[in-house]
């Protein structure tokens, strides 16, 4: 059951990296898109 729930935990650590990432890229898109 460990290495299940480490795995689990790696997987939400990595999905939230990417959502923050995600968030970031697209502020950053509207905000060019806004300046143009």
């Amino acid at each position: 059951m460990k290495p299940i729930n480490f795995y689990i935990g790696a997987g939400l650590t990595r999905y939230f990296i990417l959502v923050k990432y995600d968030v970031n890229f697209l502020e950053y898109y509207v905000t060019i898109k806004l300046e143009i």
